[in-house]
């Protein structure tokens, strides 16, 4: 089983609890665009038990693996991003635009993504939604920032 713990970016901000897939979010620092309200940075801390989690713009999609390397593997519809072992500790995934996010050096995988329904969905095998970021088009960049190859206990994913 996965468990998520989540934090705000700033504590003493206005916002409202949310509750996805059975964790609460605490949703601060968001905005409207286009009348959807947009979180511009989602601070989260998961434990995937089979030790990596996803990215896609839509369910149901086939996950991209490979049997004899390891690391951040991508298709045009999912990213597939190691974490950290679940008995070791919590994954720390920050998710938002890539306006909002600074990272000094190249990211670790940079691609296109489809996003037919406008949104970009963090899961993994158990938990069908950790979090959801409205984008705007069908087709969205991803980047993927790990502190480690194989067993990163950071992630940052910027979108746009």
């Amino acid at each position: 089983m996965a468990t998520i713990k989540c934090r705000d970016q700033l504590a003493n901000q206005a916002g409202f609890i949310h509750t996805v897939g059975g964790a609460k979010f605490r949703r601060a620092d968001f905005y409207r665009r286009g009348g959807i309200d947009v979180m511009s940075v989602q601070h989260m801390s998961i434990a995937p038990e089979y030790v990596s989690f996803y990215v896609a713009g839509r369910r149901n999609v086939d996950i991209p693996v490979h049997m004899n390397r390891q690391g951040i593997f991508v298709s045009e519809d999912c990213v597939n991003i190691p974490a950290y072992y679940w008995s070791d500790g919590d994954t720390h995934v920050t998710l938002g635009p890539y306006s909002e996010i600074a990272e000094a050096r190249k990211p670790d995988s940079d691609t296109i993504l489809n996003t037919p329904n406008q949104e970009l969905i963090l899961f993994d095998a158990n938990e069908p939604q950790y979090a959801v970021a409205h984008v705007p088009s069908t087709k969205t960049r991803i980047r993927v920032w790990v502190d480690h190859p194989i067993e990163p206990s950071n992630v940052v994913i910027a979108w746009g």
